[in-house]
């Protein structure tokens, strides 16, 4: 599908700031305060992409519309790491790694969990989340419902246990969606006309919250308490997005699909402040916002490009011809600190280490009367404090 796109407003980018910055604040009015400083010795992460770190099959060669089984194993990936490793990135972090860094875990890739030659301590927790997945099945990526399940099936068999109820408590989840349902649902209807299209999807968005806050409740019963939730990019300024076929150019945000990222969003923490009992600690990393930073600074004209891309439509970063020609293009090593965007989705290295930053030190934020901070990136809360780092 040939994305189509409105022309950028700078009014309208300052009201999306406005409405999400007061959204939020109105929800940390209703949240309860994180006091203390918990310093969390494990870690289980569920999601996709942005927080995969190697459980994509490397052996599987199977391809999908969205690339092959084993992409993130393929060079070009991990290029500025020296070698693929597993993560969707040119290096060898993404944004779990970074949120484990902070605590000093390095979590195991489920894909991997009885192998004891892996770099990684089983003791720190594991990561279950799959490039790829979602809530629903799409193109058959373990679905996070099953990730959960993966989980369950580990706490049960005390590997890297025994998990008591105590040490459950004390340990973090990070639960994260990047969009591929919405991917999924917008690849499925691409011919439906754009206004109806973009409702059915906005629509949609109560599904897929309805799901993840069950999944969110089930961790929650699984006796889990304190857990880091990523919220969905701006759907509408990832590269897929912005790309114009006739003039080859990523020229600006399709702001209609970013109606469907506010949804998603502003739906998400509704939805958990009322199905979570109170003792739930949950922090936001406020993905739409942090992106944002980047996609809207209008004196960069190379924000919105990819480093790594298919040559044509149809064809991704790291696809090759049956001659194992590469079918894609490729920036300069030299020049890859200078792009945000690694591939047709996902954030470089540099770029991750940024938002992380953002989301870690929050050293932009605003103070309303009386003094009370409010951390952007986080929706309201320190994420320093929350970590105990």
């Amino acid at each position: 599908m040939e994305p189509r796109r409105m022309s950028l407003s700078r009014s309208w980018i300052k009201e999306q700031h406005f409405v999400l910055k007061h959204v939020a604040a109105i929800l940390v009015l209703f949240s309860c305060a994180v006091t203390g400083a918990p310093n969390y010795n494990k870690i289980f992460v569920i999601g996709d992409s942005y927080q995969d770190n190697g459980n994509r099959d490397p052996n599987n060669n199977t391809r999908t519309v969205i690339g092959n089984v084993n992409q993130p194993w393929k060079q070009p990936y991990g290029r500025t790491a020296g070698s693929p490793k597993g993560r969707f990135s040119d290096g060898d972090k993404v944004l779990s790694d970074y949120l484990a860094d902070s605590l000093g875990l390095k979590p195991r890739p489920y894909r991997v969990l009885g192998d004891n030659t892996q770099p990684t301590n089983v003791n720190d927790g594991v990561n279950f989340a799959v490039g790829g997945s979602g809530v629903f099945p799409n193109l058959g990526f373990t679905k996070t419902g099953d990730q959960i399940a993966q989980l369950q099936v580990v706490l049960n068999s005390g590997v890297g246990g025994p998990y008591t109820p105590t040490v459950r408590r004390k340990s973090l989840v990070f639960y994260g969606l990047a969009g591929n349902d919405y991917a999924t649902f917008l690849r499925n209807n691409a011919n439906v006309p754009l206004t109806t299209l973009v409702q059915s999807a906005i629509t949609f968005a109560g599904a897929v919250v309805d799901q993840a806050t069950k999944d969110l409740k089930a961790l929650y019963n699984l006796g889990f308490r304190s857990f880091v939730v990523g919220k969905l990019p701006p759907l509408g300024c990832i590269p897929t997005s912005t790309f114009n076929a006739s003039t080859g150019d990523y020229p600006a945000c399709n702001e209609v699909f970013n109606l469907i990222s506010t949804a998603h969003n502003t739906n998400l923490s509704l939805s958990l402040a009322l199905a979570l009992p109170i003792d739930a600690k949950i922090i936001y990393l406020n993905n739409q916002v942090a992106f944002s930073t980047v996609t809207y600074n209008l004196t960069n004209p190379g924000r919105l490009v990819p480093c790594c891309t298919g040559l044509q439509n149809g064809r991704l970063c790291g696809d090759v011809d049956e001659a194992n020609n590469p079918q894609y293009t490729l920036c300069s090593q030299q020049d890859q600190g200078n792009f945000f965007f690694w591939d047709e989705f996902h954030p470089t290295q540099v770029g991750w280490k940024y938002l992380y930053n953002l989301y870690l030190d929050n050293s932009f934020f605003t103070s309303f009367p009386g003094g009370f901070p409010f951390y952007t990136y986080t929706d309201g809360k320190s994420l320093k404090s929350f970590l105990g780092v």
